[in-house]
């Protein structure tokens, strides 16, 4: 899939607010489990959620005890995914074959934000002594890049399709690193002046794709081969918090802030 060359077409609205849920949205992290299943963080309702896309509900809800804030998952497997809990400085671990129950969990640094997990490596951003760190299954540290000269506020990951570079959106440093495995910092794209880069993801054809707090209906492309940057028209979202890219399905999925927060939009990638 070339996606500098793809237009976002709107299909329909998709409510992610539970019966359960004591206020708004805000959904921080999102990732695919099934084809008609998404794996929600919900950090202003204190909850994970599993939304049944096919069914257009919320099928599952997990709340940790007592109550705390989710920012980030990830699907490690058809039958488990993973949770970051900043406040606990923990990863828990859910079942996800029958909804969502508690598997177990790692102890992990205060602070933990963005989580990524491929070929049994997991990667872990910190906004709290800002860092990032690779990971076994165990909690075993493999690498870390923890200069205070990098980071500021590292607050999502991604890794690429060929497992070979990890990608940090920095919220404060306006900025999205790419580095290799051995915590190399590899390049730096500086590219915003008064926006946010918050969730990111790495498309086939190697594109970063980012979206950024205080951008408007769209989404930014990182061309990898070119190190040019592109935009992806997202209409009616009107400021883009969170999203995740489907491409066997060509499609994308966002969730946005303030009027949007409740709300999911689905567009087919044409």
């Amino acid at each position: 899939m070339n996606l500098a060359d793809k237009k976002a077409i709107f299909v329909k609205t998709l409510s992610v607010k539970a019966a359960e849920d004591d206020g708004n949205c805000g959904i921080s992290g999102l990732a695919l489990i099934s084809c008609d299943e998404i794996l929600l963080a919900d950090c202003n309702n204190d909850c994970v959620k599993i939304l049944n896309v096919r069914e257009s509900k919320i099928s599952s809800r997990y709340s940790s005890q007592p109550p705390s804030k989710p920012w980030d998952v990830a699907v490690i497997n058809e039958e488990i995914a993973a949770a970051t809990m900043p406040e606990k400085g923990e990863i828990i671990f859910m079942d996800t074959t029958n909804g969502l129950s508690k598997s177990h969990t790692l102890k992990i640094r205060k602070g933990c934000r963005g989580i990524d997990h491929q070929n049994g490596i997991i990667v872990v951003s910190f906004c709290s002594s800002p860092a990032v760190q690779i990971l076994n299954m165990k909690g075993k540290i493999l690498n870390e890049v923890s200069d205070a000269s990098i980071f500021v506020a590292p607050s999502f990951v991604a890794f690429s399709k060929d497992s070979k570079s990890i990608y940090v959106s920095d919220y404060l440093k306006h900025a999205v690193y790419e580095l290799r495995l051995d915590g190399e910092v590899k390049t730096t794209t500086k590219c915003w002046k008064d926006n946010y880069p918050r969730g990111l993801a790495v498309a086939s054809d190697g594109t970063v794709v980012v979206c950024c707090e205080n951008t408007w209906d769209r989404l930014t492309l990182l061309m990898s081969n070119t190190g040019e940057i592109r935009y992806l028209t997202v209409e009616h979202v009107e400021e883009p918090t969170a999203f995740l890219l489907y491409e066997e399905q060509n499609k994308i999925v966002l969730c946005g802030s303030d009027s949007d927060c409740n709300e999911m939009k689905i567009f087919d990638l044409r």
